[in-house]
């Protein structure tokens, strides 16, 4: 095609797509003063793209007429093979953009939207829909964050991942009874307040010196056993205190999913800016075109756990929009009289989000699977994380 008319609403990504896999010779956005930040980030990120012939259309948003009245001169203008993908912006803009476009004869084949749920692109004449899946959209986690105006930076992920294994062993391990904190979740728990205050704050470097913790003494074989050890600085005491605090899961997890879909695209400890906050994602997964955000806690509280939920609902949508996906990975086990925990999470997912894509829940018991057990001859089982990676 030659021209590709796309509607600009405040989440951009769709329409990446869209260009990247139709591929015109032009494109012409049409926005309004409301999406005009989201349609300067596209301009910039297709620009780059190689895209070299892009115009601009700005409608009222709200104004039926005035958005006839507009895309009529716009079809007039561009020739008869012009294509119009009426996925982003209102409801107005888009009834009333189709309307237009079937008053100028354009052929029904020429009209497409973005089918998010199968993630293809649907053309009004009922032609073979195009998957995504099967195109080049070249999705990578700077064009993701730049297309929603945010810009990050990856951590390295320090220390070694054999450390972040020996740990989720042990914690995705029995207990041999109730009073053993050296298996279970338990341990998450003891390792994470190592050196620190009742209120969370990390002890001073020099009092931690006072008081060395012996790893070993956790049945635990790491690759540095006194904590601090003897030589440290500030900054080696913190990031020893981060890892053990948590950070150990967060690699783990990430190890587990490069496993699962390959090396290339799977990020962890991702802080981002946005609109001058910062944020921080635990892992990141870019598929194709498609957005994968997976929060970590090591907490195994019900309202903890619900809270990185919607934390982590929120932030895939700042990175990637409604076709993100999210979930979280969490220690959280037992029940009360309302239930099973997990199950009380999974109950609340369901009735706040009307949605087959709602936020995931990995509690416990799921997240020990990945791992398996050796000792009893269970090898690992990440099925359902493959679906939900899948999704």
């Amino acid at each position: 095609m030659k021209t590709l008319v796309l509607l600009v609403g405040s989440n951009p990504l769709p329409n990446y797509l869209t260009a990247m896999a139709l591929k015109p010779e032009c494109v012409v956005l049409v926005y309004s003063q409301q999406t005009k930040e989201p349609k300067e980030r596209l301009r910039k990120v297709l620009g780059d793209k190689g895209f070299s012939r892009i115009e601009e259309e700005c409608v009222i948003a709200t104004d039926a007429k005035h958005i006839r009245d507009k895309l009529q001169a716009l079809f007039a203008k561009h020739p008869a093979d012009t294509h119009l993908n009426y996925t982003g912006g209102t409801k107005t803009m888009a009834a009333h953009a189709r309307m237009v476009f079937a008053a100028a004869k354009l052929p029904d084949g020429n009209a497409s939207y973005l089918d998010e749920r199968d993630a293809v692109i649907r053309f009004d004449d009922g032609t073979a829909p195009i998957e995504l899946a099967n195109k080049s959209v070249e999705l990578d986690l700077e064009i993701t964050l730049a297309l929603h105006g945010a810009v990050s930076s990856v951590q390295p992920e320090l220390p070694r991942l054999a450390d972040a294994t020996a740990i989720a062993t042990a914690v995705f391990s029995n207990p041999q009874n109730e009073s053993d904190d050296t298996r279970g979740p338990k341990l998450a728990g003891k390792l994470y307040r190592l050196h620190r205050k009742e209120n969370g704050n990390l002890l001073s470097l020099s009092a931690a010196k006072i008081d060395v913790c012996r790893i070993s003494q956790f049945g635990l074989s790491l690759s540095i056993d006194d904590f601090p050890g003897a030589d440290w600085n500030k900054d080696g005491f913190k990031d020893w205190s981060e890892f053990l605090g948590g950070l150990w899961f967060e690699q783990w997890v990430a190890s587990v999913v490069r496993n699962v879909i390959g090396i290339d695209g799977v990020h962890c400890n991702v802080e981002c800016t946005r609109s001058n906050r910062e944020f921080e994602l635990d892992v990141v997964i870019i598929r194709g075109h498609r957005v994968h955000v997976l929060s970590c806690t090591t907490d195994t509280t019900l309202k903890l756990c619900k809270s990185k939920l919607f934390e982590v609902a929120t932030r895939a949508a700042q990175v990637g929009g409604e076709l993100a996906r999210s979930a979280v990975a969490c220690l959280l086990n037992g029940r009360n009289d309302d239930g099973g925990f997990v199950e009380q999470l999974r109950d609340d997912v369901a009735s706040l989000w009307d949605s087959p894509n709602g936020p995931k829940v990995f509690g416990y018991e799921d997240v020990k699977q990945w791992l398996g057990q050796s000792e009893i001859g269970v090898p690992p089982d990440t099925s359902e994380l493959k679906r939900w990676l899948e999704s």
